[in-house]
């Protein structure tokens, strides 16, 4: 089984493949210095245990696949833009907290000064 297997058999994308594997500790390195898919099949086993015992005690909640609905997000051009930067018009830096920085931190962030704080 490879990450390419695994992704076209799932439609998922690659780095959250490789990122998923990695935190469960089922990717490793070998002594050939190349990545090698090495499950923990007691881990998995662990994990089959928990959910059948969910369903047994009825505390798992179960999702009916052809009920969920997915629709994509319809945002205008600002869809990366982050809020606390100056954008392309020139619109004011804001804080964290939602409130206008003073004019020069502003100015410094627009001169690429770097960020006022």
């Amino acid at each position: 089984m490879t990450v390419q297997a695994i992704c076209s058999a799932t439609s998922l994308h690659t780095q959250d493949v490789v990122l998923t594997l990695m935190l469960l500790g089922f990717l490793r390195k070998s002594v050939e210095n190349r990545f090698v898919l090495a499950v923990d099949w007691r881990r998995v086993g662990s994990h089959v245990e928990k959910v059948a015992r969910a369903a047994r005690d009825g505390t798992r909640i179960d999702l009916d696949p052809e009920a969920l609905r997915w629709t994509p997000v319809v945002s205008g051009h600002d869809l990366f833009r982050s809020p606390y930067k100056v954008g392309i018009g020139g619109s004011p830096l804001r804080s964290p907290g939602g409130g206008i920085l003073d004019q020069s931190a502003s100015e410094q962030v627009s001169e690429g000064g770097g960020t006022p704080w």
